[in-house]
């Protein structure tokens, strides 16, 4: 077991799991936030809709 919380454990680094394309999420939240948002979720693919709703979760600006 290299990584454990609670019953949930995993034998790989979590860290793995941060790929090259996280940076883009990250990139493309921040410029959507400081633009104020807006656009159509309906229009966005749902890997952009995922990697928001976690971004917004965990940001300070709730």
């Amino acid at each position: 077991m290299v990584w454990a919380a609670g019953r949930v454990g995993i034998t790989e680094c979590p860290v793995s799991y941060v790929t090259g394309e996280s940076l883009g999420w990250l990139e493309d939240f921040y410029v959507h936030q400081a633009l104020g948002g807006g656009g159509e979720i309906l229009d966005w693919p749902a890997r952009r809709v995922d990697a928001f709703v976690v971004l917004k979760a965990e940001s300070h600006d709730r």
